[in-house]
């Protein structure tokens, strides 16, 4: 009501309308949707701090006076922001800054005490730190009505003192000699005025705001001491506080490790439990497994010795076939060596003959040339008898040549067709020995093949075997673990029994200590005395 009233009075916004809805507000009524979105536009235009500026005459001290009694901050800036705001004056925008803090920090610690109440370490703290603080707020109460008396002292003493001078008697003429003194007479005299009177009241009056003085200087510097006491005195709940949180938080701490530990050792356990059920079906599968396997390996075992024996008898077969081959090899290098000793014969053969046709030739020239100069000549009888019987013998000679040359050429015919022949039958031996080894090869890349079949099939069952063996370490290290994991819950039991009773003894310690508080905070109380404030004398 007031914003609405505010922004009427400044005209920021639709008067009409803002009487409107404050009219409905006063009458309890709900608002159009319109009217609400339109009345909160104008309102979030108005800053937090003028909300606090507001209440400065009813809550706001009294939350400034809650704050300085509980003790929130710092106690001197607090008692300005409380002096100029009593005085009606404007606080500073750090001071409002800072007094927002600490309300909304009280809030918050507040809402966060009332959530703690569950548990019951808690409930004894914040019991411990009720009391301090109501101790707190009733020595800030003391101090803050001292404060108050000694700021009315102050103005008292600020006012002007009546004027003495008017009633002051008028000095008589002459002056008397020394050690005179006024008679009976005099004394006992009546004044007209009743100067002596006044001036008596006034001096009384001056000695007693004298002494109202001395006393209000006293009782200001038992203040200060006081304030001072306080001050060390919540430094010391404050240290003892944060300690006892430390050891709280620490506790809580370690609850939740140990609930979290439990819960851990719990999941665990449920692990171990379905680990040793696996466990056991692999164990059974893996012992179905292996007599499976064994089974498998010696069927492959008796094959792999069966192939074996084979593939020694056939590289038998092949060694005797290679050395039968190579012998008739050796046979048939010794025919073509002789063959080949016969043709250079015939060679050799052809060559006397060759020889033998030039003598011919020659021999026949020499006849022809002979049969010329005889006939050149005319040679006697006897001499053509002779030659004659020369050129017969050389004729027999010849044709006897002619018919070993003969016989030679057939030799070498029916030779070279018997080299063409062993050289045929050489080729197809060879042809028939390279088929017999490409088959022999064949046969052993086939045994070879079935044997690196075997070896790999060998191979991947003892890889499962180690595959399960590994399994098998596994889940044992898996059981050692979870014993490592009962043991160190067993340790863990043991530290928090130990914790228990620590902080039971931290419990007993914080008890004393609270009855230490009260034992002091009972003595400051006596030790401080009751400022008694005295009355104005009325002025006869």
């Amino acid at each position: 009501m007031y914003f609405i009233e505010k922004l009427i009075e400044s005209g920021d916004g639709d008067t009409g309308r803002l009487n409107f809805i404050k009219e409905s507000l006063e009458k309890n009524q709900p608002l159009f949707k319109s009217d609400q979105k339109y009345l909160d536009h104008k309102l979030s235009k108005f800053d937090v701090q003028e909300e606090i500026h507001v209440k400065k005459d009813t809550s706001l001290l009294d939350d400034i006076s809650n704050l300085i009694s509980l003790g929130y901050g710092d106690p001197g800036r607090l008692h300005h922001i409380y002096a100029t705001l009593e005085s009606g004056k404007e606080l500073f925008n750090s001071d409002k800054a800072y007094l927002k803090n600490k309300l909304e920090s009280l809030k918050n610690e507040t809402s966060e005490s009332s959530e703690e109440t569950s548990d019951s370490s808690t409930r004894q703290e914040s019991d411990v730190t009720l009391e301090l603080k109501q101790k707190l707020v009733d020595a800030n109460t003391k101090i803050l009505q001292l404060e108050k008396i000694i700021k009315e002292k102050k103005s008292e003493m600020q006012k002007p003192a009546p004027e003495i001078q008017e009633n002051k008697p008028t000095k008589l003429r002459g002056s008397m000699p020394k050690g005179w003194t006024p008679n009976q007479e005099v004394l006992e005299k009546p004044d007209d005025g009743g100067i002596y009177e006044k001036i008596k009241t006034e001096e009384d009056k001056l000695s007693e705001q004298k002494r109202i003085k001395e006393l209000i200087e006293s009782q200001q510097s038992k203040l200060t001491q006081i304030i001072l006491n306080r001050e060390e005195y919540e430094k010391q709940v404050q240290i003892e506080r944060e300690r006892l949180e430390k050891k709280i938080k620490l506790e809580r701490e370690m609850v939740e490790n140990q609930t979290r530990l439990a819960e851990q050792i719990k999941s665990k356990q449920n692990d171990l439990k379905i680990a040793k059920e696996e466990r056991n079906l692999l164990e059974e599968e893996l012992k179905k497994e292996e007599a499976a396997l064994e089974s498998q390996v010696r069927q492959q075992q008796s094959e792999l010795e069966n192939i074996r024996k084979k593939f020694h008898q056939i590289s038998k077969q092949t060694e005797e076939k290679r050395k039968m081959i190579e012998i008739e090899l050796q046979k048939e290098k010794e025919k073509l060596s002789e063959q080949n000793e016969i043709i250079k014969a015939v060679n050799d053969k052809n060559a006397v003959l060759e020889q033998l046709k030039t003598q011919r030739k020659s021999i026949e020239k020499q006849i022809e040339e002979e049969k010329r100069s005889l006939l050149a000549q005319h040679p006697t009888s006897e001499k053509f008898a002779k030659e004659k019987i020369t050129l017969k013998d050389i004729q027999s000679e010849k044709t006897k040549i002619q018919n070993q040359l003969k016989k030679e050429e057939k030799e070498l015919i029916r030779i070279r067709k018997q080299k063409s022949k062993l050289e045929e039958q050489i080729k197809a031996r060879l042809e028939k020995l390279e088929k017999d080894k490409i088959k022999e090869n064949e046969k052993l890349s086939q045994v070879l093949l079935d044997q690196k079949k075997i070896i790999k099939e060998i191979e991947s069952e003892q890889e499962k075997l180690t595959h399960q063996a590994i399994t098998a370490r596994e889940l044992a290290a898996k059981q050692a673990e979870i014993e490592k994991t009962r043991l160190e819950r067993n340790k863990i039991e043991k530290e928090i029994r130990k914790t228990k009773s620590e902080l039971a003894t931290i419990r007993r310690q914080s008890k004393k200590l609270d009855k230490d508080i009260n034992k002091k905070t009972k003595t400051t109380a006596k030790s401080t005395p009751k400022t008694r404030i005295p009355r104005k004398q009325k002025s006869t």
